[in-house]
């Protein structure tokens, strides 16, 4: 059967003839065994459009190497690497096979060899390397029995690799995987000359054997306190079960996730309780750390998608997205200093300083034009005291059109002062509660506020690493006293501090504001915080699994379904009852009392700060 054209170009590596223990055996030419059969599987699996890398262990000649090679590609030329008595070999074709596997799109790596040691080591750097990752396939074939390979067994059963196991006597050859987690190993398919490739069972070849697992496996899973994604409850000491689990939209997907791939789950918490993130000693703390040391196979988090991060762990799908905003005490209602401005809008009052203007350009002008008498300082402040709504006294004699302009005048400010009279009586009714933490630019100019925090985060990492602008700023403040980190565990108990006092605010994502304010409404029955306007620091948070973890595709793909269903909206809606109470909180509120001193002095304070007399008192 002829091979159709497999990709861009041939690395057929090797003859290592060594005298190393490293290849000590030497064994029968099964390359031109295996080529019927190989090509059967490339053809079978669709997989003759993958670069094929031919990888043996030098036992075979050369002039087989070549004669196969012409057979298995013509179109897309090969290159043959010979190396004698040389260990280090390996590496350095492990090292190109690696270059190869980054420029193309697909790569199957045909690994022929009878020699134990050299599969072993070949299979073992392979995977150090990152070599065998997902999306390169693997095909294994050799004399060896089954019980031989039981040192590779964890690596294959997590790669996506098939075995090719020849039988020199009965000239069969059987197809087998090793399943992950259980590293039970299942026959696919079996070739004979006579008979050809025939299905052992339902899974076709090199299948996705983690998008449902066939043996139900058991994965630990990080997660921590990330309201309102996610709630921990802890179980007393020495209670059958487990130590604690997690509930929330977050606990909802963990349970779709193991229901539908196939595998139970232990939930374990960080120990530094934090999310992660890199240390300037080059190591990883929180989750993040758990993750990239293979200590848990995922985390839930959700985390947010960074650069630094992407590099040590992989992110499933973007789950949601978020901003960090501030949250502050609600100050003391107190009456507003500017309110005798507030019963005309802006647009009347500049409508009422040009119609004055008007009215004394009028004047002047009348008045210039009259030889009988000239401009006088009282025609123009009767103008005024008619604004004022003072007396007139009119000594001099009054022309027709200056008792027509002067009508006018009077007529439009009785109107202006009735209606100003009329809302600012209202308006003596109205308290205003100060707001005054709108941005972080308005919490780092209070040299009296105390910023919190959440500690081990990916925020906290970017306003470390910040050289300049704003972020340094809330860098530099850490050494001023000015930052206190909490963890998530421990929000609850920041906003009993907020609630004690005015000189803190907490810095952490909307989502999770909202949460906490909900849950204050509900415990008090009053909404005692505010939000800010501004949202800064935008990101998407995801679910992170180790890097290259055939779990990611899978993860992202159930991760997919459950956020375009709106299924996670819903969840996240359920999980904070009373969640709008608190975000839409009035600065103006009514009340019914009289006007006070102290609603007086602020008033003058105001206008002494104002002359810049305020330091003065």
């Amino acid at each position: 059967m002829a091979l159709l054209a497999v990709v861009k170009f041939l690395a057929v590596l090797i003859s290592v003839q060594c005298s190393s223990s490293l290849f000590p055996v030497k064994v029968a030419d099964i390359l031109t065994e295996a080529v019927p059969v190989i090509e059967v599987v490339l053809t079978a699996s669709d997989s003759n459009n993958c670069s094929l890398v031919l990888l043996t262990d030098g036992s075979i000649p050369s002039d087989s190497i070549s004669k196969v090679a012409k057979k298995l590609l013509l179109k897309a030329g090969k290159s043959i690497f010979e190396v004698q008595k040389d260990p280090s070999a390996l590496d350095e074709i492990l090292q190109y096979i690696n270059q190869t596997r980054k420029s193309v799109r697909c790569l199957l790596i045909t690994i022929v060899s009878d020699n134990k040691n050299f599969v072993t080591s070949a299979i073992e750097r392979s995977a150090e390397r990152s070599i065998m990752i997902w999306p390169t396939k693997l095909l294994l074939v050799t004399h060896l029995r089954t019980e031989e390979l039981s040192a590779i067994r964890k690596h294959l059963s997590e790669i996506n690799g098939m075995i090719l196991i020849l039988d020199k006597k009965s000239r069969r050859c059987s197809i087998y995987i090793y399943l992950p987690y259980s590293q039970r190993m299942v026959e696919l398919a079996s070739w004979t000359a006579n008979y050809g490739l025939l299905q052992s069972s339902h899974l076709p070849l090199f299948p996705d054997k983690f998008d449902r697992l066939i043996d139900a496996g058991h994965l630990i899973v990080a997660g921590d306190d990330f309201p309102p994604h996610m709630k921990v409850i802890e179980f007393p000491y020495g209670q059958d079960g487990p130590p604690h689990i997690f509930i929330g939209p977050l606990g909802n997907f963990v349970e779709i996730l193991g229901s539908s791939i196939n595998f139970s789950y232990t939930l374990v918490r960080p120990p530094d309780r934090a999310w992660g993130y890199l240390q300037p000693n080059g190591s990883w703390i929180g989750m993040v750390g758990m993750v990239f040391r293979k200590e848990v196979d995922f985390a839930l988090g959700p985390f947010v998608l960074t650069y630094t991060r992407a590099r040590a762990v992989d992110y499933a799908l973007p789950l949601v997205g978020d901003n960090i905003r501030i949250a502050a005490k609600r100050g003391a209602t107190e009456v507003d200093p500017w309110g005798f401005a507030l019963p005309l809008a802006p647009d009347v009052w500049g409508i009422t300083f040009l119609s004055m203007a008007f009215v004394i350009l009028l004047t002047i002008v009348f008045i210039s034009v009259e030889t009988s008498r000239s401009l006088t300082k009282s025609s123009l402040m009767d103008i005024f005291r008619i604004l004022l709504q003072q007396d007139m006294n009119i000594s001099r004699p009054v022309e027709p059109w200056d008792r027509l302009l002067l009508t006018a005048w009077i007529v439009t400010i009785l109107v202006l002062s009735k209606s100003y009279s009329g809302n600012l009586m209202s308006l003596l009714a109205v308290r205003y509660v100060p707001q005054p933490y709108q941005s972080l630019r308005a919490v780092l100019d209070d040299p009296s506020i105390t910023m919190l925090w959440e500690g081990g985060t990916a925020y906290v990492q970017v306003f470390m690493n910040a050289e300049s602008g704003i972020y340094r700023e809330v860098a530099e403040s850490l050494s001023k006293g000015r930052i206190s980190y909490v963890k998530s565990s421990e929000y609850t108990q920041a906003v009993d501090k907020l609630s004690g006092s005015s000189h803190h605010v907490l810095i952490i994502e909307d989502l999770g504001l909202q949460m906490l304010l909900a849950e204050d409404f509900t415990r008090r029955g009053s909404c005692l915080f505010y939000l800010s306007k501004e949202l800064f620091l935008p990101s998407m948070f995801g679910v992170i699994v180790r890097k290259h973890s055939p779990l990611g595709p899978a993860i992202a793909r159930r991760m997919s379904s459950v956020t375009e269903s709106g299924l996670y909206t819903q969840w996240m809606k359920d999980a904070v009852p009373n969640s709008t109470a608190c975000l839409q909180t009035p600065t103006k509120i009514v009340v019914q009392s009289s006007l006070s001193l102290s609603n007086l002095w602020v008033c003058i304070r105001t206008i002494l700060d104002l002359c810049g007399w305020g330091r003065m008192w």
